[in-house]
């Protein structure tokens, strides 16, 4: 599937995507993010009621540190500060999804839009020598 039916498909499974600039979110690299079927969307929408933040399904498989930092999501979005609390729901929610190859990155509701020097991926990419 080509990055813009895939990007397509996310935005209409996961709302909150909508709210990203189509200039943004269109040059995205699709390659980590997790189309959700209906069981990890169901999850992940009720996941995203406990925490009442923005919550993104991503592929398990960690950083691609070879795609552009401009081309990662969370490079545009302000993550959630998250209480001891909701840590803890989040930890419980990647364990049940974790074997499925899924997991979750959790956005500042409302949503934030950041410029991706401010985001916590430039953080790595800078400790690396990427930038």
């Amino acid at each position: 599937m080509s990055q813009s039916k895939t990007l397509t498909k996310l935005r209409k499974r996961i709302p909150f995507l909508n709210k990203i600039p189509d200039e943004i979110f269109f040059n995205l690299d699709a390659s980590e993010l997790y189309l959700p079927n209906k069981e990890i969307n169901m999850i992940r929408t009720e996941l995203e009621n406990k925490l009442d933040h923005h919550v993104m399904t991503y592929k398990s498989t960690g950083f691609n540190l070879d795609i552009p930092i401009e081309k990662h999501l969370c490079s545009y979005l302000k993550t959630a500060n998250l209480t001891n609390n909701q840590l803890k729901i989040l930890q419980n929610y990647e364990k049940i999804c974790l074997p499925k190859g899924v997991s979750f990155g959790v956005y500042q509701k409302p949503l934030i839009l950041i410029s991706p020097s401010e985001s916590e991926i430039y953080k790595l990419y800078k400790e690396k020598g990427l930038l």
